[in-house]
């Protein structure tokens, strides 16, 4: 045996203080920890999209918002004094709150009516002055209806809901901002009115909560959401969601072990390695700086039943020791236990770990945490089995851990001797029914769908998802997928000579542009090349400038025209017949006729694919538009696009005097070269998504690029199209690397490379037979349920190992093959049932989870583990009587 089992044998409490020690050492850690539950934390930094985005939001100042929705019950629906006042009340202070900006902050008490001031040029918000009157009201429900913009956005389409959307400035507490809107909110509250906060940072907020309450330490972090009524679920579900699933899983398994040894000494005495072995690991966390994730919501389940995993077979072993001699004392059934299972428990642990190792080569540094801290819980949880548990044992008397008789049944240890034997006797038939199997599994497989979304999150009786319905119902929908339209903005400089020059038409030479309709309502203008201008005409200016307004190619250069009423640079500039003028094209294209018809277009295209969950869409020329309108709105057909550069560059400074330069750059960039169209989506998912993003890009393809125009994306969307893709690719990709990890682990420590296909075998059929379930279910491959495909490989080949290991001793005993196959299943039947129970029942409680996706990651797990312990127990002895390997 190696040193340390020696030594936790021969000197146990030593051994017990110096593992305590070390595991208090770490556990202090704890009080350094911090909770990062937003999804931001998972948006992979290198992604292309994730980096886009950021410039996106960075070039037109775009943030993510909570909206604020305020429902009424009156008859009136939101057009009611009382209502209104209360908007603009809870406007007031969310403007107060630390953190929050004005520019972003937007409800009907902050955005401008086309009515004036008494006396002023300035605009009126909607609310201004406050609304007493039902005549008042009224009008402010035509002014909306006219304005059009604000239905949708601000309004619900059916006049019940209003919503007032808080901006997060980059930097600020998410949560902390969640708790000063809801104390408000609360402060305010009416009895007509229901007020929820929605949006993409609330429900990741929220299902940051959700995680910990299933982690049953929702209590420790009240302050970090409020909770989420279910109204649907069962008294029952309701008590295990108040319990916790964390601590449902360790009571579940401790009445397992009850159950099986008939000892409460044998129950808590495994338990002991789970709870160390969470201590260790959280502590660990926190003294390296690394925060709790929303994808660490499973490792505790994970550690807790890997913590018991080792200890079932060396506990199990004790036992029948325990039974065969009835005077051997603690100390001499836990030499020979440990002498016995100190190898398999070795290998079982290190191709555990490397398995889960597989999720550190994500590039996302909350995936590659998870992996990397729960390999390092499984390899303490096998230091704790071969030091804490010996001395354990060694200090316990047996009567204590072991009852003479009763506890296991040595009946399951007959059992796998029957269904072993069978399948040796019928090696052949096995073999080709594992064979005609195997060969079924693609054909499931290939249905498989990667699909995903925030609010797949949450239950359907859930209250926050019902409140999202609404919003999507009524409003132009809660995700917002941002498309950074280029025009093409193009600045040309040059010179050309007075001979070049007549009064309204110019040669300029040089490659200005590949297409006349690129310099169509460009703006040009002439300098002198010093910009002095000409010292004996001081009055007139240094640089003229007009619009171009036709274009044609010639040889050497262009010819083009500007209109007359412009005056020419030959009568402002005053050139003598032998100057030279530097002239500059310079193209704005969102003060073009081309480029904004082609973004009205492009908007049309978006709300024609309702049938992808495209609820609403806005462009800047929405914005133009109603601008047009609220100049003259008793003109009929005010609303419409003015017609040339000047009058479009005179509407867009009307714009930023009615709504100030932050607001428009909200919209456009300082060249009016870039716009931002906003796509709003009603129940946004990783497939539709995908497909709208695709058709977009084939737009962008067919009716924007040749002209000069390209499309980015960027928003929450786009980043959860990333993140989802990130992680589930990931997580498939690497799963190649997991079995082949897996498998290297194997043969190294066996010096067989058959014994090492053995040991993998089994899991990677039941990952093979899961993904072909879920392909004929139709159950989503996401986040989440993506993830037990390394957890099955890495807990599920545990069955095998314990297996081959006891054949192998068994051969060393001098048996022959049958009777060490026989001898192996008897040994390991009843551990190796125990332990598929354990971890079925362990995982199995997540089906309680408040989250869909970790339930149906719980019975994909619990599948997996049992169809391990079948498949060891039915396919390797086949296997060993017709490929036997080397004992």
């Amino acid at each position: 045996m190696p040193a340390p089992i020696r030594f936790a044998l021969r000197c146990p409490r030593r051994a017990l203080a110096l593992i305590i020690a070390v595991t208090l050492g770490a556990g202090i850690g704890v009080t350094r920890l911090e909770l990062r539950t937003d999804g931001g934390a998972l948006t992979p930094e290198g992604r292309a999209e994730v980096v886009l985005d950021r410039r996106i939001r960075e070039e037109f100042d775009f943030v993510d918002a909570f909206v604020v929705l305020i429902r009424s019950q009156r008859d009136e629906g939101v057009f009611h004094s009382e209502t209104l006042d209360l908007i603009r009340r809870l406007t007031a202070d969310f403007a107060e709150i630390d953190g929050v900006s004005e520019r972003h902050l937007t409800s009907l008490a902050t955005e401008r009516s086309f009515r004036r001031r008494p006396d002023s040029l300035k605009f009126q918000t909607l609310l201004e002055p406050p609304l007493r009157s039902r005549r008042a009201v009224a009008r402010l429900r035509e002014d909306i209806q006219k304005i059009g913009l604000y239905t949708g956005t601000l309004v619900s389409a059916d006049g019940n809901g209003a919503a007032i959307y808080v901006g997060i400035p980059h930097g600020v507490d998410r949560a902390r901002l969640y708790r000063d809107l809801t104390s408000a909110i609360a402060a305010r509250r009416g009895t007509a009115e229901t007020i929820d906060v929605i949006g993409a940072p609330a429900a990741e907020l929220l299902l940051g909560r959700h995680i910990l309450e299933d982690l049953g330490v929702g209590a420790l972090v009240p302050s970090l959401m409020a909770r989420d009524a279910n109204q649907a679920a069962s008294g029952f579900k309701r008590v295990l969601q108040t319990v916790g699933l964390l601590p449902l899983a360790i009571l579940i398994m401790a009445a397992v072990f009850y159950g099986a040894y008939r000892r409460m000494a044998a129950a808590w005495l495994p338990l002991l390695e789970a709870l160390a072995c969470l201590v260790f690991v959280f502590g660990l966390m926190g003294w390296t700086g690394v925060p709790v994730y929303l994808t660490l919501a499973v490792m505790p389940v994970i550690l807790v039943a890997m913590g018991v995993t080792d200890e079932i077979h060396i506990f199990n072993r004790y036992v029948g020791l325990a039974r065969q001699d009835k005077t051997a004392s603690g100390v001499s059934c836990a030499t020979g236990a440990l002498e016995e299972m100190w190898r398999p428990v070795v290998k079982t642990s290190v191709t555990t770990a490397v398995g889960f190792l597989s999720f550190a080569v994500s590039p996302i540094g909350p995936v590659k945490a998870f992996g990397v801290f729960t390999s390092v819980g499984i390899l303490f949880c096998m230091a704790w089995s071969l030091i804490a548990v010996p001395a354990l044992l060694a200090l316990t008397p047996v009567r204590f851990l072991a009852a003479r008789e009763g506890g296991v049944s040595p009946g399951l240890g007959a059992w796998a001797v029957r269904l072993g034997g069978w399948t040796m006797r019928r090696r052949g038939a096995t073999l080709a029914a594992a064979a005609i199997f195997l060969a079924a599994l693609p054909f499931g497989a290939l249905r498989l769908q990667v699909q995903d979304s925030w609010i797949g999150g949450f239950s359907p009786a859930s209250e926050f998802r019902r409140t999202v319905a609404y919003f999507d119902a009524q409003f132009h929908g809660s995700h917002i997928l941002l498309l950074a339209l280029d025009g093409g903005y193009r600045n040309q400089q040059g010179e050309t000579t007075t001979a070049a020059m007549e009064d309204h038409r110019f040669v300029l030479p040089g490659q200005i542009a590949e297409d006349p309709a690129l310099l169509v309502e460009s703006r040009l203008a002439f300098a002198y090349p010093d910009q002095s201008g000409r010292a004996d005409h001081p009055r007139f200016s240094r640089q003229w400038s007009s619009y171009i307004q036709t274009a044609v190619r010639e040889e050497g250069g262009w010819r083009v025209a500007t209109p007359r009423q412009s005056g020419s640079p030959l009568f402002w500039l005053k050139p003598e017949p032998d100057d030279t003028l530097r002239y500059e094209v310079e193209r704005k294209p969102f003060l073009t006729r081309d480029t904004l018809a082609r973004a009205v277009a492009l908007k049309e295209f978006v709300l024609g694919r309702r049938d992808l969950g495209v609820g609403g869409a806005l462009a800047p020329t929405d914005y133009l538009e109603t601008t047009a309108f609220m100049l003259r709105p008793e003109e009929e057909g005010a609303r419409r696009l003015p017609e040339g550069p000047k009058p479009t560059r005179d509407l867009w400074s009307r714009y930023r005097f009615m709504r100030g330069e932050v607001k428009l750059r909200q919209l456009l960039d300082a060249n009016f070269g870039r716009a931002l169209i906003a796509v709003y989506l009603e129940q946004a998912n990783f497939k539709d998504t995908a497909r709208l993003m695709a058709a977009l890009r084939d737009y962008e393809a067919e009716r924007l690029k040749p002209h000069g125009m390209s499309l980015q994306f960027g928003g929450d969307v786009a980043v959860s199209q990333a993140l989802i893709d990130n992680i589930v690719l990931t997580q498939l990709s690497s799963l190649s690397l997991t079995l082949a990890g897996i498998l290297l682990a194997a043969v190294a420590m066996s010096r067989s490379w058959r014994w090492g296909l053995y040991a993998a075998t089994p899991s990677a059929l039941a990952v093979l037979a899961n993904f072909a379930l879920m392909g004929w279910l139709a159950i989503p491959l996401g986040v989440a349920t993506s993830m037990f495909a390394a957890m099955t490989l890495g807990l599920g080949v545990d069955f095998s190992i314990h297996l081959l290991d006891r054949y192998r001793l068994a051969g060393r005993q001098g048996m022959g093959a049958a009777a060490a196959i026989k001898e192996a299943l008897a040994e390991t039947g009843s551990a190796n049932f125990i332990n598929a129970l354990a971890l079925a029942l362990g995982f199995g409680v997540l089906v309680f989870s408040r989250i869909p996706a970790n339930g149906r990651l719980g019975l994909l797990v619990m599948s997996g583990v049992v169809m391990c312990a079948l498949a060891s127990t039915l396919l390797i002895p086949a296997l060993l009587r017709r490929f036997p390997v080397r004992r």
